[in-house]
């Protein structure tokens, strides 16, 4: 092996001139090339298809055009500039003074680590190996990682333009490593696919991952909407968000800390959350994807807008925040403990395939039910508010037909022993379960499923009471209803000892009543 050392003194040129190298001769696949000219004479090659065994370049050298592979190390402390063509580094390779990406295609298959300045603009770098930057790198345009290749930022990274990472034929990765600074301009992009799992769940398939064990810090744009990243997330570090919004389309690990004032918000994909530690003034929600909580963990940090939630751990909402939940299903045996404020206004599910749920509105938690809630166990021992849509409206006056239009359904297990507020509306539990605790408002309860059991409950006196289908069964002590009454193809069962009170303004037909008791004749004068 020979080192062939550029011989044109003083003045830079194209590689595949052989004149410009000593010996008359271009370096072969068994050399070593070497520019090492005074005053910096920048080197360029634009043509051809040329292989060396290793490089070493003092020298600027630039890559316009053409194929050059370097087989072995390569050594360039003079900087390099890549705009067109493709360059190989296949051994462990180290560029100082400036690196440039503006276009073409660098293949790393080995270790190569930037120092220094960096601009990575539009192009292409892809192979096996790893490129670390140590220096302050800029994206100025939308460069490609592919081939599975992985980018690790030791540095300060930023930028306005976006990232792409992987492509439908090979996957890549970004890291930033602990000590690194991901200043986030633009949006991350890689290819994805998505499909239909079991469970009814959207699966989506990334071919790019997002590493972060640093600081990604959201830097503001102006009209933007937001950052949006679907390439997998690990999160282990800080993300900052300042006031922008970051949102999540391909799942992923979500730990470390979280600052700021804007959101993230996980749109799509499934996602487990490893304790990260949310500051009160920033929002972490669940807008679409899947959260998975395992055994044993308490998540405290999520709010919950639509989407899955699976797993046999906790989710703990608490403070002064409303969740709004659209469309939400909850399984796998999640416990969902609430001491805050929910309100819905499409279906909460409490059941999948993993499994069955439970939601339970904690003393001092607020449930707001404008939609349905069905599977699973719904437990109330705070304020459940039940506000029909106006569409199943509900004429419950006294001495008015009691409608059997649906208001807002309950057809989980229902456990409840704290209060229940209808105001005007109607809600129909399907389900079965138990009443404890007090009925207030002027609406109907309407039981038109499963076996309901009433124990010491209080009624408000405008509160009427639908038995449609089912049992509602009286346990102990006295059940006064004044708000209006109808029997109509369910059941009554009054234990032993118990009363039920049937106000004189109540419409009451009774087709049928199970064990009925004795009714004493009436008093003659």
């Amino acid at each position: 092996m020979a080192a062939i050392t550029w011989g044109n003194t003083g003045i830079g040129g194209d590689w595949d001139t052989a004149a410009n190298w000593t010996g008359g001769a271009l370096p072969a696949a068994a050399d070593t090339a070497i520019l090492n000219q005074a005053g910096n004479v920048t080197v360029v090659h634009g043509i051809g298809t040329d292989a060396v065994a290793a490089l070493t370049a003092s020298d600027p050298f630039s890559v316009t055009g053409g194929l050059l592979t370097v087989a072995g190390p390569a050594s360039l402390t003079g900087g390099l500039s890549v705009s067109g063509g493709t360059l190989t580094l296949g051994g462990t390779s180290q560029i100082s003074a400036g690196f440039n990406l503006t276009g073409g295609h660098i293949v790393v298959s080995a270790s190569t680590t930037v120092s220094g300045l960096a601009t990575i603009g539009y192009g292409t770098i892809d192979g096996t190996g790893t490129l670390t930057t140590t220096g302050t790198t800029t994206i100025a345009g939308q460069p490609l990682l592919d081939g599975g290749m992985t980018w690790v930022n030791q540095g300060t990274l930023a930028g306005t333009a976006s990232l792409l990472i992987g492509s439908p034929t090979a996957a890549a990765n970004f890291t930033n490593a602990a000590g690194g600074t991901f200043n986030l301009g633009g949006s991350i992009t890689g290819y994805t696919t998505s499909s239909t799992n079991a469970a009814g769940q959207r699966v989506v398939t990334s071919s790019g991952t997002l590493s972060n064990a640093g600081l990604l810090q959201l830097t503001s744009l102006a009209g933007a909407g937001g950052h949006g990243v679907n390439v997998v997330v690990n999160e282990s570090g800080m993300i900052a968000l300042g006031s922008d919004s970051l949102y999540l389309y391909a799942g992923g690990r979500i730990g470390g800390s979280v600052t700021g004032t804007g959101a993230i918000y996980l749109q799509q994909g499934t996602f487990t959350l490893n304790g990260p530690t949310v500051a009160a003034t920033a929002k972490l929600v669940l807008q679409g994807g899947t959260v998975d909580v395992a055994a044993g963990q308490i998540l405290s940090s999520l709010g919950v807008t639509y989407g899955t939630i699976d797993g046999a751990g906790t989710l703990a909402t608490s403070g002064a925040t409303t969740n709004n939940l659209s469309n939400v299903t909850l399984g796998g045996g999640l416990a969902w403990n609430n001491s805050a404020s929910v309100a819905t206004s499409g279906p909460l599910i409490l059941s999948d395939v993993t499994g069955s749920a439970t939601f339970d509105n904690l003393a001092g938690g607020t449930l707001a039910l404008t939609g349905p809630v069905s599977s699973g166990t719904l437990v109330n021992a705070g304020l459940l508010n039940v506000t029909d849509t106006g569409l199943n409206g509900l004429p419950n006056v006294a001495n008015a037909a009691i409608s059997r239009l649906r208001g807002v359904v309950i057809s989980s297990t229902l456990v409840d022993s704290g209060t229940i507020s209808l105001a005007s509306s109607q809600l129909e539990i399907s389900g079965g379960g138990s009443i404890g605790g007090s009925v207030i408002g002027t609406g109907t309860l309407q039981f038109d499923g499963g076996t309901t059991t009433v124990n010491a409950v209080s009624l408000a006196s405008g509160v009427g009471v639908v038995v449609a289908v089912g049992t509602l069964a009286v346990a102990a002590k006295a059940l006064t209803v004044n708000g209006g009454f109808d029997l109509a193809s369910g059941a009554v069962k009054i234990a032993a000892g118990s009363i039920v009170s049937i106000g004189s303004n109540a419409t009451f037909t009774i087709p049928r009543l199970s064990n009925p008791p004795t009714c004493p004749a009436p008093a003659r004068s």
